[in-house]
This record gives C-alpha cells, structure tokens and sequence, in this order.
C-alpha cells in the first residue's frame, strides 16, 4: 500500500498538471491523488487543530483554528490541501493564499483565515513547531492502523537497485525505482545535454553560492535571487532553512519525512 501511494504521490507531481501537455494523463494522476489524499489531509488539519492546543494552551486559539478550517478549509481549488492550510492559518492568526507563482506566472488564489497580524519569521518558527506536533499526535493513530501483528519498522528512504537487479537477473536499466523523489523515467534530454556542455568545467569545485542558478530561477519565478534557497537534497534545506531565516528554536530531524 505504501508503495502505491508513493506511486501515486509522484504521478501527481510529475504530469498531474493542466497543461496541453499532461491534460489528459495528468488529470487521472490528480484526481487519484485526490482520492488516495482525501482522509489524510483531513485527519492532518484535525491533527493540527489538536497541536495549536497543546502548544497554545488557548481555547481561543483552538477554537479559531478549528472555525477557520471549517469556514476556509473548501475554498481551496485542491479537495485536499485548503483543509490543512486553512488550519494553520487559523492556528497562526494569519492569512495565506492570495498571489502566488506558478512557472513565472502569476496566480490568484483564495485567501484562507483572517489578517489578524502580518506574517513574519516567526511564523514560520511556529508553523514548524505545529508541524512537529501534529506528526507526534498522528503516531498513535498511525499504529492504531496497522494491522494485527504487524511489525512498524524505521522505513529507508531510497533504494538499492543494483541489488534488486542483482537478484532478478536484469539489467538496472529495466528498474523504475519509486521509493525515492527520482524521476522513474530518467533525466530530460535537455538536462543531459546541460550536463555534457558542463563536462568542461570538471575540474573546478562547484560554485557554493549557486550564483547562476540562483538567478535562472529568479528570472523563471518572477522573484529576487536572495529569496531563493539552493540546496543538495530536501535534508540539507531542512538544517539551512532556519539558518537562513534566522530561527533560533526549530525543529530537529533525524532524517527528512
């Protein structure tokens, strides 16, 4: 079942997007991650409602999390990502949605939760904080799941497809390895040749600033290259994001979820 899910969460990352491209094939891949998302995102926003209370100690503060899910949590074009959302915002006092880029091209969204009080960097310190929370109260609903008898074990990201093609007797090109955020398709032709125009340039340590990437991005984002975050793995964006944006108190991962 996990393996399925991860299957379908990377379908939908993938093509499940609404371009001439991916319309047909992509919407299939949405609306299966609709589907298999459905009960998650809603126990999730429940989780966090349950998370600003512990951490808040407020019943006001529980109860506004808790009406603006309610209230905002549909406003969302998603089925599933405004119910989360619009309870974080309301756990936070804040509002989110609105203006936002996707591909360079600016996009309205709706607003979910009232502006009580602008955001700023410390929401972010407590947005993590929720988080974190949220995911400890999930794990003995989590167990609860499992099926009788059944073992939970530490899960390991990746996976060792030489082995598996050692042990199946077939070429590792024949494998579509689904148990990482790879592209089970392989590297686009023109990130290949990118790659080969690159060769040249071997012999020099790797620029640590990301400078042109940097700015390709920005030019791409419609945003300023000082707000771009380059990172060698989701792991390492975890430990440089509180560095970057200043949080002195954040959450501490073993390992990227």
């Amino acid at each position: 079942m996990a393996l399925a899910y991860k299957a379908v969460s990377t379908l939908d990352s993938m093509i499940g997007h609404m371009d001439d491209r991916y319309r047909w094939f992509g919407w299939a891949s949405a609306r299966l991650d609709d589907v298999a998302n459905f009960l998650p995102a809603r126990i999730t926003a429940l989780l966090l409602v349950l998370s600003v209370g512990i951490v808040s100690r407020s019943w006001p503060t529980t109860q506004r999390a808790l009406r603006i899910l309610l209230r905002d949590g549909r406003q969302h074009p998603s089925p599933n990502s405004g119910r989360p959302e619009a309870a974080m915002a309301g756990a936070l006092g804040v509002q989110l949605g609105g203006l936002n880029r996707y591909d360079g091209l600016p996009i309205e969204r709706p607003c979910l939760g009232d502006p009580d009080q602008p955001l700023t960097r410390t929401h972010i310190g407590m947005a993590l904080t929720l988080m974190l929370w949220a995911s400890l109260s999930g794990n003995p609903l989590e167990h609860g799941m499992a099926p009788d008898g059944a073992e939970m074990t530490q899960p390991t990201h990746g996976g060792n497809v030489y082995k598996v093609a050692q042990e199946q007797r077939i070429p590792v090109e024949r494998i579509m390895d689904f148990s990482a955020s790879i592209n089970p398709l392989g590297p686009p032709v023109a990130v290949l040749r990118a790659i080969r125009s690159a060769l040249k340039q071997i012999a020099h340590y790797p620029d640590p600033d990301c400078w042109q990437l940097r700015q390709e991005l920005a030019q791409q984002c419609g945003v300023d290259p000082d707000m771009i975050l380059v990172g060698n793995g989701s792991t390492e964006l975890i430990h440089l994001l509180p560095r970057a944006l200043a949080i002195k108190s954040a959450p501490h991962y073993r390992s990227h979820v």
